[in-house]
């Protein structure tokens, strides 16, 4: 255990013995190494006992090595500034004053996934690895150098909450779906495995049916209902979470909550999936980067898709967000409104040229792959396709407006 400037002396275990005062035990020069060192019996050794001389001053003071700042602070105070002999160390130097007046330059704080904020300098317990900047903050003077304000923490911290919490919902909902299935295949045990007939069984047996088998199928299912059953409830728990969450972002943001509630067909929970899985939308570059995080771009004249190899990786295609999107559309379509209108004038345009496409077969060859092409299916993709599109760029737009010009300049370095 080290010394620090003579303040407290170890054994080695963690507890200080005895402090030297640098006036009183002065070293003197010796010609061997080993003569400068002091000799242990053991690992709790005590220095040799002072002469009567020596005994008649106050005694050297016990330091506890937990606080070595405090004690350094004391002994400087009754001690002279000069070095100990002990150590060749400079004396410390205050730093120069500020000049009166001068503001200074706020730099962007650095969040955490745990919504603490932390300045340069800062060195606390902090997950290095997974941290993104917020900001910037504007100058107003000299208390609110390195400070966060209060939008951007409840932002930043918001988000990455929902990030979490999001794919926790994803984690209940394919558990509860996985004990679905196999409550499902037990019933197709039970009808020799006729689907259509282990279907009916399933909804007899979950509903109090009138099915032969239904009983005896209730039982079998019994352990996987009841699992079922507690995972729905986290789940639904967590969604309720999501709305919570997405209320505080439209608190922040006034104009992102306002784009939402005028969009029908999509609500607090898409939106919550939304950024579940794309994140802070403003540090998007444009509209085409978010496209293609949620598995909507063009890449080589193609939709995005999965891939293998290079191609794979130039794609960047995730099956789970481009579900998401394809459900918000479909919702979308089912409410009616502005995007349900968008919808079927790019559905008519697109339904000429899918017509033209089934009516050429090296065309329907080229785009199909065979000679099946349903033109009206078709259509109606790409016209969906289109309005998801149309959502994410004008979600983009509203969130990008509502952070303001400096929060832009930020995301764009």
């Amino acid at each position: 255990m080290r010394n620090d400037r003579n303040d407290f002396a170890g054994n080695g275990d963690g507890h200080a013995i005895y402090a030297e005062p640098p006036t009183l035990y002065p070293r003197a020069r010796t010609s061997s190494p080993s003569q400068a060192i002091p000799a242990m019996s053991s690992s709790l050794a005590l220095p040799a006992k002072p002469s009567k001389e020596r005994a008649k001053q106050s005694p050297a003071p016990i330091v506890d090595v937990r606080a070595p700042t405090l004690s350094r602070r004391k002994a400087g105070a009754e001690t002279s500034a000069e070095p100990s002999p002990r150590l060749n160390v400079s004396p410390r130097t205050s730093a120069p004053a500020r000049p009166a007046g001068r503001t200074r330059t706020c730099m962007s704080p650095i969040v955490d996934l745990r919504g603490q904020s932390s300045q340069p300098g800062d060195h606390q317990n902090a997950d290095t690895h997974y941290r993104r900047v917020v900001g910037p903050i504007e100058s107003r003077g000299e208390d609110q150098f390195g400070r966060v304000t209060q939008d951007c923490t409840v932002l930043a911290a918001t988000i990455d909450e929902i990030r979490e919490q999001w794919k926790r919902r994803q984690m209940w909902h394919r558990a509860e779906k996985s004990l679905t299935l196999q409550a499902k295949a037990l019933c197709r045990r039970l009808m020799q495995g006729d689907k259509k007939e282990a279907e009916v069984l399933f909804k007899s047996a979950l509903n109090g049916g009138k099915h032969d088998l239904a009983e005896t199928a209730y039982l079998a299912m019994a352990p996987l209902l009841d699992a079922r059953a507690g995972i729905e409830k986290a789940r639904l728990q967590v969604e309720k979470r999501g709305r919570v969450l997405a209320a505080q972002i439209f608190h922040v943001l006034a104009g992102v909550g306002e784009y939402v509630e005028s969009t029908r067909g999509f609500g607090e929970l898409s939106f919550f999936g939304i950024v579940g899985e794309a994140g802070d939308l403003g540090s998007y570059g444009n509209p085409a980067k978010l496209w293609k995080r949620m598995g909507l771009a063009v890449i080589g004249g193609e939709r995005q898709r999965r891939k293998e190899g290079a191609a794979g990786i130039e794609h960047g295609y995730n099956p789970a967000r481009r579900s998401l999107m394809w459900t918000i559309g479909d919702c979308i379509i089912r409410a009616g409104g502005p995007l349900k209108d968008l919808y079927d004038e790019r559905k008519a345009y697109e339904l000429v040229k899918t017509q033209a496409i089934a009516a050429d077969p090296e065309l329907r060859k080229r785009y199909s792959g065979s000679d099946k092409y349903a033109p009206l299916a078709h259509a109606h993709n790409r016209a969906k396709r289109y309005i998801e599109k149309r959502l994410l760029r004008d979600l983009w737009r509203a969130w990008r407006d509502a952070i303001g010009p400096s929060t832009k300049a930020t995301y764009a370095r």
